[in-house]
């Protein structure tokens, strides 16, 4: 029941039968969020949800281009109608056409992503903050150093929010995301593993061997 399953059915859980897992309903627009909440579509009572604003058409582009102020009118609804929130902005925010935040001269994603700040606006929007840092579980001192500068950023904006950083079947292998999940001491992880479950549950195994 610590744990989080995320999907996007507002009639039905995203967990499968059998399972405590607490249910999350994802969201990758707030206007849609929005929309669902003013017709009452949310039909399931969830408790919990997530805001996963990235650079993709899934995601408005007004919401994408100021992912601070999309993320607080996110925050600010959901709170207003009783559910708790899970914030997980993409890195590839930076690279928004017509973004609020351009990159500076030769800035990496990585660089805009802790100068503009984002984990801090986050975690003052949500209960969760979500580091979307998969695409670097190969390259572990990138991995810590990302997971560092955000988790230190989100508590300084808000001393109760719990710092997740997520790992990947699609970035990394088992043991290249064990070694990254070992390297950092967040609240959590945001596992994903598309279509790639025995990778998943070799990861696991891999962490329950190792004291998790």
């Amino acid at each position: 029941s610590t744990a989080y399953g995320a999907g996007a059915s507002l009639i039905k859980t995203p967990v499968q039968a059998g399972y405590a897992t607490t249910p999350v309903l994802n969201y990758t627009s707030y206007a849609q969020f929005s929309s669902d909440i003013a017709s009452g579509a949310i039909k399931y009572p969830y408790k919990w949800v997530m805001y996963d604003p990235e650079n993709w058409a899934a995601t408005p582009a007004a919401e994408a281009q100021d992912p601070v102020t999309s993320m607080k009118q996110f925050n600010q609804l959901a709170h207003a109608h009783g559910y708790k929130v899970i914030e997980a902005p993409s890195l590839d925010l930076c690279s928004v056409s017509g973004t609020h935040y351009p990159r500076q001269s030769g800035e990496s994603c990585l660089q805009w992503y802790t100068r503009v700040n984002i984990a801090g606006a986050a975690a003052t929007s949500g209960d969760i903050y979500v580091l979307q840092n998969e695409s670097n579980t190969g390259n572990l001192s990138q991995y810590m150093s990302l997971y560092a500068s955000s988790a230190s950023q989100a508590r300084a904006a808000n001393s109760t929010v719990k710092v997740y950083s997520e790992v990947s079947t699609a970035n990394g292998t088992p043991d290249q995301m064990t070694a990254a999940a070992k390297s950092i001491s967040p609240d959590g992880f945001y596992v994903a593993a598309p279509s790639a479950i025995p990778q998943v549950d070799q990861f696991f195994q891999n962490m329950q061997a190792a004291g998790y």
